[in-house]
């Protein structure tokens, strides 16, 4: 079905009667930007945002998503970005595409009395990468309950390795021996867009210990 940018259009921003906190007024600020860029758009620029809408909506992308508009689909992106960077982009752009898709990432940990140290290896990746961990838990635990993963950080990409230890520890504390560490990983393109999570896992019980993602396929879709 074809999509009418002549209704592509933004909907009227609703405000809330009183802000309660300061995250609140950002929030509408940022939705207000949000909505203003997009009635800026120029027909060419809006068509990107429906080419990636309908990538995300594909029966191939096997996501949970619910289906999203071009608008949605640009206010998520844009929003992702400009928490990021400060800057809210006008056209869409897919993120690269991952050898062998995260495939081959591993996360290592130092051995039992050295310093923590947290390495991320993989072949290299010119998109950014978004990193979200959860607290550390029991060995052989393989679910977490539902918001257990926060933002940790990003990397502006991956050489061969990257150390991510400073970053998990900006969170949580360092665990002992025998616990379980995951980490996932999303790529992001220069315009917001995201794929799906990766999932690496390590045992913290000796050096060198690793195991290879969980989830190891990628899927085109933003995520909140």
């Amino acid at each position: 079905m074809k999509t009418n940018l002549a209704l592509a259009t933004a909907p009227p921003a609703r405000k809330p009667r009183r802000a309660s906190s300061s995250a609140q007024v950002a929030q509408r600020r940022l939705l207000q930007r949000l909505g203003q860029t997009w009635r800026s758009l120029s027909f060419q620029e809006k068509s990107t945002w429906v080419s990636a809408a309908k990538q995300i909506n594909s029966p191939s992308s096997l996501t949970n998503t619910p289906r999203l508009t071009p608008y949605l689909t640009f206010t998520q992106a844009a929003g992702t970005l400009y928490v990021a960077t400060g800057t809210v982009p006008r056209t869409a752009a897919l993120p690269p595409a991952y050898p062998a898709p995260f495939g081959d990432l591993t996360l290592t940990t130092s051995a039992p009395g050295q310093a923590f140290a947290l390495t991320l290896t993989g072949p290299a990746y010119a998109g950014h990468i978004l990193l979200r961990a959860a607290a550390p838990v029991p060995a052989g635990q393989t679910t977490y309950p539902k918001g257990a993963f926060k933002t940790i950080g990003t990397l502006p990409g991956l050489a061969t390795s990257a150390d991510i230890a400073a970053l998990y520890l900006a969170h949580y504390l360092a665990p002992g021996p025998g616990a379980s560490i995951a980490i996932e990983l999303i790529g992001v393109s220069d315009s917001g867009l995201r794929t799906a999570p990766t999932l690496c896992t390590v045992l913290t019980s000796g050096p060198g210990d690793a195991l290879a993602p969980t989830e190891p396929a990628l899927t085109l879709h933003p995520t909140k």
